[in-house]
């Protein structure tokens, strides 16, 4: 009969009788409510994990500022890999001040090893702004050190597109894949809940 793309839902019409209307419940759900869900022969039970809330576009989702400021460097990084190999590097940044180049690979940082994405951003949250650290990259076949001054992160306005959001929100699409189909749509909504019940797709 019609069809809302904002909340992807169908409104259809079919020939039964005897069904009984849905008795809607004008409370929002609260974190560790159990939650059930009919799937077919069998019932899904779980709880509320998050509280409801929009579900941005991928790499729209809003930087929350914390009580201890980020440490922050200026890069992103290629979602080819899973190695910390720079793709873009933000003009005015610390990395674009000392003279990091696109291409380029972390592959130490103040000593220490870094094979991740993941463990360089470890090492970056242990660290503050305005602190002096040493970098050993790969460049072609050279290494070279170099010692950025870290910088305040900034904030993301709200509504625009952040690449790091957007890698990030890929990772972990690739993660949940593991876990069996996704559907095709899974952001981009005005309001959903959040639980740890695992739906397949013909079931959301």
């Amino acid at each position: 009969m019609a069809i809302d793309e904002i909340t992807d839902l169908a409104l259809i019409n079919i020939d039964v009788k005897g069904l009984a209307p849905v008795s809607w419940e004008p409370k929002e759900p609260k974190v560790g409510q159990l939650l059930i869900t009919p799937g077919g022969k069998t019932i899904l039970v779980g709880v509320i994990t998050q509280p409801a809330r929009n579900a941005p576009k991928k790499g729209y989702e809003l930087n929350h500022a914390s009580e201890r400021p980020s440490a922050y460097l200026g890069v992103t990084f290629s979602a080819e890999t899973s190695t910390p190999v720079i793709e873009t590097i933000e003009l005015g940044s610390p990395a674009d001040k000392i003279g990091i180049l696109e291409g380029d690979q972390i592959i130490q940082f103040e000593g220490f090893p870094v094979s991740t994405v993941e463990a360089l951003a470890e090492f970056l949250t242990k660290r503050s702004p305005g602190e002096k650290v040493e970098i050993l990259i790969k460049r072609g076949n050279e290494e070279v050190k170099v010692k950025p001054i870290l910088d305040v992160r900034p904030a993301t306005a709200a509504g625009s597109f952040d690449r790091q959001a957007s890698q990030r929100d890929g990772r972990l699409s690739e993660l949940s894949a593991r876990g069996g189909d996704l559907s095709q749509r899974r952001d981009n909504f005005p309001y959903v809940l959040y639980h740890d019940q695992p739906l397949s797709p013909r079931l959301t």
